[in-house]
Parts: structure tokens; C-alpha cells; sequence
């Protein structure tokens, strides 16, 4: 697991989430109680922000190992921001538009009946442009409501990545820990006026498993990786059924962190499920919705095989059509709008190899 090639270890975490995130909703759409899996949908959404933080410090590691002179701080942050808001905003301003103009019922599950929420231009322009947490704003697509928190980690990840690139490891896990600490005894106050420290410990989950990564070497089989995320997995729901609070999922992630680099990759044999899946799970994350709406309710007259069938295509569907039509041109476009930032432009035929690796890491 390292910034120069594709990790198939990532792939099938990242490939586990969006899973995770899917069945949740299905079982809420079926209207299904399996108390076990109540939580299974949020670890998911924990296991991307683990699992983005992760993949972005190795974009940044990329950039700052590149041939030429080295950029200025500042210009190598903006050329970061840039990419960043051409790999997230494109594809869920798209489906945001798609469900308020349409006026789907696309908020909420409950009782196996989905439900939408009306909102005038102000509040749209919120879930546009992914504030929501900060306006207290409902989704006007569910899934949406996790990105907000993604945006807000792009703007302190360079900053922590220049100064983790010093620190020992020992440093780094001191640092999850401090963080731990201040996010548990901030208070309810402060939480209700802007939640991001209820996920911060969650990112820096995935800036230990960078420093890690960089210092040791896989020890254990990988096939004890997909056993690790299960465990990790059971451990969180099954402690969350019993109790509210987020720590559980904090340590879950940091357990994660710690013990990611430890495992050898998946052999090339086994990846390409994993690959495809990664490949088109932003997509998948923000279609879902839709496409679980669409094939069960919206066609409830026709039978269940035949729903399940219209749900496998249309959701592939979609999501090939988001990733070939929307994500991956205008994450192109945005390594080419940022390299055109201040001199010299780095050598062009340094972007697709930098940036493929990157086209997984959501957003």
C-alpha cells in the first residue's frame, strides 16, 4: 500500500462501504428490522471518510514528488482545491438538480415508505454546494448528507499532510489520540452549531494508516484484511445497537488505521470485482437512492424478480453513465485547469498516471 500504485487492499475497502451503504437502504426500503444492521449504512459512510483521507494524502505525496521545481504552498493548495471540486461537485450537483426539479421523494426511508422534503432556491443552494451541516439544511438526496463533511476535510488536508510528512509515528498516533480527546469533550453546544468534529477523528484514522505506510512493511496475509473489516464491522454495529455515540465508530477507524499497512495486497487475480466496483462507487453512492425508489416503489406492480432485475441494470446503469459522462472528464479537466495555475505547468504526461489512481478515491 503506497502512493505509486493501485491498491487492491483500498479497492476492496472502498468496494465494502458503498456495499455497506447500499443494503442499509435496501433493508430500510423493504422495511426490514435486523438490529444488527441498523448501523451498517453509517460504518460504510466511516469506512469512505477512513479510506478518502487515506487515498488523498497519496495524491498529495504524488504531487510533491512530481520532476520540475517545487510549487509554492499556496499554489500547490490551490491546485489540490481545484482537483478537489471538479471530483466532487460535477456528479452531485447533477443528481441534486435531478431530484428537486423532479421533485422526488428522495430524503429519507422510513417505515418502508420513502419521503422527500420541499425546499425553496436558498435552501437548494445549500445541498449545491454541500453545506449543509452548516446551515442545518435537510438533504434533498440522502445520501448527499456525508459530503458536506468530505468538503470540509479537503480544505485542512494539505495542511496536516505537510506536517505529518515531519512527525514520527509515534507523533501521529499521539495526534489521532489528542484529537479523540478534544472532539469527546467539546461541547453539545458547539456540536449543534457545526458537527465536523464528530468525524474528524474518523479522517485522521486515515492519516495514521499514511505515516504507517510509510514506515513498515505488510506482514500478514490478505486474507486476513477482509476478515479485519468484517470483525471492525460486526464490532460497531453490534456495540451501537446497545449504545448511542459515535466513539465506537472512532476507535473502529482507527483500528483500521493502525493495521491497514500491515496487510499484504490482494493478488491481481482477485481485484477486479474489487476494481470495477471501486471504480463506479461515487456513482453507485449517489444513484442508489433513486434507483432502489425507482425499481420497488415507483414499479411496485411488476414482481420482484423483475424489480430486482430493473434495479441490477438501472443502477449500473446510471452509474457507468455518471463516471464515463460526468466524474471522469471533469476530473481530467480539473488536473488540466489546475497544472495551468503558475509556472512551469507540470508535464502533462504525468496527469493521467498521477490522477488514475485518484478517479476511485471519493471524491
Amino acid at each position: 500500500m503506497n502512493a505509486k500504485t493501485d491498491s487492491g487492499n483500498l479497492d476492496l475497502l472502498r468496494s465494502c462501504a458503498v456495499t455497506f451503504v447500499l443494503v442499509f437502504h435496501l433493508i430500510r426500503a423493504f422495511d426490514v428490522r435486523v438490529p444488527l444492521l441498523d448501523n451498517l449504512g453509517h460504518f460504510g459512510v466511516l469506512l469512505f471518510f477512513v479510506h478518502t483521507s487515506l487515498v488523498l494524502f497519496f495524491s498529495l505525496e504524488r504531487q510533491n514528488e512530481r520532476d520540475g521545481p517545487k510549487p509554492s504552498k499556496a499554489l500547490e493548495y490551490a491546485r489540490f482545491m481545484i482537483r478537489r471540486v471538479f471530483r466532487i461537485y460535477p456528479a452531485s450537483v447533477l443528481l441534486v438538480l435531478f431530484v428537486w426539479c423532479l421533485d422526488l421523494p428522495m430524503s429519507s426511508i422510513k417505515n418502508g415508505r420513502f419521503g422527500g422534503v420541499h425546499l425553496g432556491v436558498p435552501s437548494l443552494l445549500t445541498n449545491v454546494f454541500l453545506v449543509q451541516n452548516l446551515t442545518h439544511t435537510p438533504s434533498v438526496l440522502a445520501p448527499v448528507w456525508s459530503l458536506p463533511y468530505e468538503v470540509q476535510m479537503y480544505i485542512a488536508l494539505p495542511f496536516l499532510f505537510w506536517g505529518v510528512r515531519r512527525m514520527s509515528i509515534l507523533q501521529v498516533v499521539t495526534s489521532w489520540i489528542a484529537v479523540a480527546a478534544a472532539c469527546a469533550i467539546m461541547p453539545g453546544s458547539m456540536l449543534a452549531l457545526w458537527d465536523m468534529p464528530t468525524y474528524a477523528p474518523c479522517f485522521f484514522a486515515g492519516v495514521v494508516a499514511y505515516r504507517l505506510s510509510r514506515s513498515v512493511r505488510p506482514r500478514f496475509s490478505f486474507s486476513v484484511w477482509p476478515i479485519m473489516i468484517a470483525a471492525l464491522t460486526l464490532l460497531y454495529t453490534a456495540y451501537r445497537t446497545n449504545h448511542q455515540g459515535t466513539r465506537a465508530g472512532w476507535v473502529c477507524c482507527f483500528a483500521l488505521g493502525l493495521s491497514a499497512p500491515f496487510f499484504r495486497e490482494l493478488p491481481r487475480a482477485l481485484r477486479p470485482p474489487f476494481e470495477i466496483v471501486a471504480r463506479y462507487s461515487y456513482g453507485i453512492y449517489l444513484v442508489h437512492y433513486v434507483t432502489i425508489w425507482f425499481a420497488f416503489e415507483r414499479l411496485a406492480w411488476l414482481s420482484r424478480p423483475a424489480q430486482w432485475v430493473v434495479f441490477v441494470l438501472v443502477t449500473a446503469g446510471a452509474s457507468a453513465l455518471l463516471y464515463h459522462g460526468v466524474e471522469r472528464p471533469l476530473i481530467r479537466r480539473g488536473t488540466k485547469v489546475a497544472n495551468a495555475l503558475g509556472e512551469p505547468r507540470l508535464s502533462q504526461h504525468a496527469v493521467p498516471e498521477a490522477e488514475e489512481i485518484v478517479l476511485r478515491a471519493r471524491p
